[in-house]
């Protein structure tokens, strides 16, 4: 046995976050908004494109509320919620030490000083862009995690 100590590095267990966090659907926030509702889809993706099943996507704004959503094995994930100015996200992934933050914002909502203080060549990154599917307005917006196309993350 080495008479020296070796700190071995930080490293992730799990994820367990189906085990632990996703009991139950936490993907309809029930506060209102603005009273229209909308549906938000999206993937989460590696820094080579390929889907990431087991992440955690939690989203919430003051004016409709608290959201989480697990990703099924093809990465995909959904929220339906009121409408908001945008709707603040945090990522939890495998092989991420530290959760992420970021941003959804609308297509089709003027954006804030936040949204302006990014480089104008990554801003779409945070923007979700607007489709309809039988009337009801569907915002597609996914995570990528690192590489080409990189979601904007906050150093909060």
């Amino acid at each position: 046995m080495s008479d020296r100590l070796v700190q071995t590095p930080s490293q992730t267990v799990g994820p367990f976050f189906s085990i632990g966090l996703c009991r139950a659907p936490q993907n309809v926030l029930r506060a209102a908004g603005n009273g229209e509702r909308v549906r938000i889809e999206g993937a989460v993706l590696d820094g080579a494109g390929a889907p990431v099943g087991d992440a955690l996507i939690e989203v919430w704004h003051p004016s409709v509320g608290f959201g989480r959503a697990a990703t099924d094995a093809d990465g995909r994930f959904f929220f339906e919620a009121g409408r908001a100015p945008y709707l603040n996200v945090i990522v939890f992934a495998r092989g991420m030490l530290v959760h992420a933050f970021t941003r959804i914002y609308f297509s089709d909502v003027a954006g804030d000083a936040v949204l302006r203080s990014v480089d104008a060549a990554r801003r779409s990154t945070l923007v979700a862009e607007r489709t309809e599917q039988n009337g009801t307005a569907v915002y597609l917006w996914d995570v990528r995690l690192q590489g080409d196309g990189e979601t904007v993350f906050f150093d909060l």
